[in-house]
């Protein structure tokens, strides 16, 4: 995931990580958050400029673990 943060510019950075911040607030009545089809536990996250940061969520306590931020054309590939 370093290796994908370091080809962005500073400002998709600093947008990146306010939305994740606003995700961890309120997850569960985020629009832009969707689970993925098929058998997995992954959830989607979808950005405004192509992007998509793909997470997994515990219920029970708040814990969001970020499993992929890319683009939308290449961050489904290897889930």
């Amino acid at each position: 995931m370093k290796r994908e943060l370091k080809k962005l510019d500073t400002p998709k950075l600093k947008y990146i990580k306010t939305e994740i911040e606003k995700l961890a607030l309120n997850i569960d009545e985020n629009p832009n958050v969707t689970k993925l089809q098929g058998n997995n536990p992954y959830y989607r996250l979808k950005l405004n400029f192509d992007y998509r940061v793909i997470f997994t969520k515990n219920d029970n306590i708040l814990t969001i673990l970020i499993i992929k931020i890319g683009h939308r054309r290449e961050i489904y590939k290897r889930l």
